[in-house]
């Protein structure tokens, strides 16, 4: 639980630090390996933070507490992101699942649809099969549809990958990554968003697909239903190759 209260006491010390409300962008600033729909890339700073229940299924079957925290900083062309997440579970004592992952990704707008991006990814999986993975990618972005109720963005690009299975075997490799992030504004207080990212090496495929239904129940605080689904090909034997993550937490926009 050391994780959590980390994440949790950055996350509501620059609640503190701040003093200017965005909810309307709240939404919009996870980053999930290397997806993410700006909106209206709004100036300024702007973030989120999250804590909920969780379950999992895979390669454990468990359940317990999760913390999220998303940043963003928008200056003229310049778009800064950032995310972390801890998931948490454990059973009669025991650890039972524990995930660490932080993205980073800034973009240049060159137009106000088209950007260029670099992105850094980091995470660590004791159940997945890939222990620790960390990734390098730059590449090229669009926004392709952005209206009063819809935002779709989609990039790809190129870069390296390091893994560390749990056998304690490494391994390394160029990759291509390509992801899109949707979402829809269903009413008012309403709102839900698709991300996928699909990030291919010589030696493992990797696929992610995270949902988010957020109801907001007043300005700046939110109900959140999230689904995710991690999913590598190459995982060594006896391990799940699929691990899903569902998690209802409450989400502060600042």
């Amino acid at each position: 639980m050391n994780a959590i209260r980390t994440t949790l006491f950055i996350a509501f010390s620059l609640l503190a630090a701040t003093q200017t409300a965005l909810a309307d962008d709240a939404g919009k600033l996870d980053i999930m390996a290397g997806s993410q729909a700006p909106g209206k890339y709004s100036q300024g700073f702007a973030g989120h933070v999250s804590l909920g229940y969780t379950a999992t299924t895979g390669s454990s079957d468990t359940s317990n507490l999760g913390a999220k925290l998303g940043l963003s900083y928008g200056k003229g062309k310049w778009y800064h992101v950032f995310s972390a997440e801890e998931i948490h579970a454990t059973d009669s004592g025991n650890t039972t699942a524990q995930s660490t992952t932080a993205d980073a990704q800034s973009d240049y707008l060159f137009t106000p649809d088209n950007y260029v991006f670099g992105h850094l990814s980091y995470s660590h999986d004791q159940f997945s099969g890939v222990e620790r993975r960390t990734s390098e990618t730059a590449g090229y972005g669009r926004r392709l549809l952005h209206t009063d109720t819809q935002t779709w963005s989609a990039q790809i690009g190129a870069g390296a990958r390091q893994e560390r299975l749990q056998d304690n075997t490494s391994r390394s490799s160029p990759i291509v990554q390509a992801a899109t992030d949707y979402s829809l504004q269903i009413s008012k207080n309403t709102s839900i968003g698709e991300a996928i990212v699909a990030e291919w090496g010589t030696d493992n495929t990797r696929l992610q697909s995270a949902t988010n239904l957020k109801v907001t129940m007043v300005k700046n605080l939110a109900l959140v239903l999230s689904y995710v689904v991690k999913h590598n090909t190459s995982v060594p034997d006896d391990t799940a190759a699929t691990n899903t993550y569902t998690m209802v937490s409450v989400d502060y926009g600042f």
